[in-house]
């Protein structure tokens, strides 16, 4: 029992990975569609986010290779190289959408794969 414990316990604080994450055009995700990161397009005040060996734009998308999650470093750079980091949460069949604040900081929603397009319009 103890070890069944211990092994759920570290799968749910198991890394997302470093490397893997790829730019995606694609709006939409299924059930059981690889975790997702998308970044608001608007306001867009230069920054760039760095998901594990990814860089995402305002308005673009990253998608992990096929696991099942976990945490992922976001770092968020700005035009000057100022640079705000955080540990997120992502899971398979999830959309975790990233608005970017003008001084760096990010506020997140998560919202559940179901096949219809995610909206990175203005919040």
């Amino acid at each position: 029992m103890r070890a069944a414990v211990a092994v759920l316990s570290l799968s749910l604080l198991a890394c997302a990975g470093r490397s893997g994450w790829t730019v995606s055009e694609a709006r939409s995700c299924g059930e059981r569609a690889s975790p997702r990161v998308c970044v608001i397009a608007e306001p867009d005040y230069g920054h760039v986010l760095e998901l594990g060996d990814a860089v995402a734009l305002p308005g673009e998308c990253v998608v992990g290779e096929d696991r099942g999650g976990g945490l992922l470093r976001v770092e968020s750079r700005s035009p000057r190289d100022d640079t705000r980091a955080r540990w997120l949460s992502v899971r398979r069949g999830k959309v975790t959408v990233v608005a970017i604040e003008r001084d760096g900081a990010f506020e997140v929603d998560r919202r559940r794969c179901d096949g219809r397009p995610v909206s990175l319009g203005e919040r």
